[in-house]
């Protein structure tokens, strides 16, 4: 990967790491461009540019949120750790995954993409 693309995935990141916590705290409809823009340390235009759209940002942020709760448990089953202390925090985990994911911003998604909604 040359210099370019390395800054490109580099502003990618940062623009889904700044919606992600965003949406979390704020939830979808609360969160402006504007505001993940300023939190990533770039411009509107190149969040488009990279996302298309909001609804498309949300989108990548929901899958990478998923895919990294997945790989979460898959290394924890696959551990060597005691089975109730699998279980406590699977258990653990579920009640502090809804306590820190603001409900507007699941039920937005789930309800707009079937897709999704199934994945969740």
């Amino acid at each position: 990967m040359n210099g370019f693309e390395k800054r490109r995935e580099q502003k990618k990141e940062s623009i889904r790491c700044s919606a992600e916590q965003l949406f979390m705290k704020h939830g979808f409809r609360e969160t402006s461009i504007a505001e993940i823009a300023a939190k990533a340390g770039v411009s509107q235009v190149t969040i488009y540019k990279y996302y298309g759209s909001k609804e498309k940002l949300q989108h990548h942020v929901i899958e990478h949120y998923m895919a990294e709760q997945l790989q979460g448990f898959i290394d924890v089953v696959e551990s060597n750790r005691p089975f109730w202390d699998k279980l406590n925090y699977f258990f653990s985990q579920k009640a502090d995954g809804f306590t820190t994911m603001h409900m507007e911003f699941i039920d937005k998604f789930i309800s707009s993409d079937p897709e999704m909604a199934i994945l969740m």
